[in-house]
């Protein structure tokens, strides 16, 4: 049991958080618009110089709000694997294992993997990056971002990951 409260405290411990077959909305005062998926969590760095999510687990849906200080701060997801700068737009960025997925709907953004070459994608673009680098480029599927109405498309997928995909959003065993 302290094993497992260990591993899952940086979750707990996050400012917005959700369980297995959860969703929250919120703005914020920059007017960016955050959607985690379910089982996620964020942590909120908003500074002088930059506006820094912290992606500790999950998904989260970002639109970017119109910057309300003076001086331009960028927007920026960190992962583990790295970050990602925003370009004025909405994006999403998942956690999977050991490597995070952005899917860009509008406009562009800049990922930069810890130790390796950043790579821009732009809207209708997926990509997905380690620690080491980033990987090729691919088309975004339509629906991609429809769980943010509590939909899930399923097209030419293995049984097994649509499973996996299914237990994300309800607790238990599927």
């Amino acid at each position: 049991s302290g094993w497992l409260a260990w591993r899952e405290a940086p979750a707990w411990r996050a400012d917005l958080r959700t369980a297995a077959g959860e969703q929250l909305t919120r703005s914020l005062d920059d007017g960016t618009r955050l959607v985690l998926n379910s089982g996620s969590a964020v942590d909120l760095r908003y500074g002088a110089a930059e506006r820094r999510l912290v992606l500790v687990a999950g998904e989260v849906l970002v639109t970017t709000g119109q910057e309300t200080q003076r001086a331009y701060r960028p927007f920026v997801v960190q992962t583990p694997q790295g970050e990602v700068q925003a370009l004025g737009t909405r994006f999403s960025v998942r956690l999977i294992d050991d490597r995070t997925e952005v899917m860009v709907f509008e406009h562009a953004v800049l990922a930069r993997p810890a130790h390796g070459a950043p790579v821009r994608i732009d809207a209708g673009q997926r990509g997905s990056f380690t620690r080491g680098q980033a990987g090729a480029l691919a088309p975004v599927d339509d629906s991609a971002a429809l769980w943010e109405q509590g939909m899930l498309v399923v097209r030419d997928q293995r049984l097994a990951d649509v499973v996996a995909e299914l237990a994300r959003h309800r607790p238990g065993v599927l």
